[in-house]
């Protein structure tokens, strides 16, 4: 396939490590994001959004942005809620009901 010049040519969208062979197992070095990360990333990226619309004027905007940041708070509520119970569980041998 050739291209005119000067033109850019596009990126490769799966790309396999060398040898060409691929495994379950992360690159030495990557971080693999536990839900907690990606929790905040969520109300970090959504203050942002709301920050943005703040500074632009856009009243939309900047709505969605504090929508998605107390939603974003709300998961991390509930997950630290379950991690609670869980534990409480395993400390007190609870079984759950049902």
């Amino acid at each position: 396939m050739s291209f005119p010049r000067g033109h850019i040519r596009p990126r490769a969208r799966h790309i396999r490590p060398l040898g060409g062979k691929l495994n379950g197992l992360p690159a030495e070095g990557v971080w693999i994001v536990g839900l907690v990360e990606k929790l905040n990333l969520r109300e970090m990226k959504a203050r942002a959004k709301r920050k943005l619309g703040g500074r632009i004027g856009d009243r939309r905007l900047a709505a969605e942005g504090r929508t998605e940041e107390a939603e974003a708070r709300l998961l991390k509520t509930q997950d630290e809620i379950l991690d609670t119970v869980a534990e409480m569980r395993r400390e007190y041998g609870a079984a759950r009901r049902g």
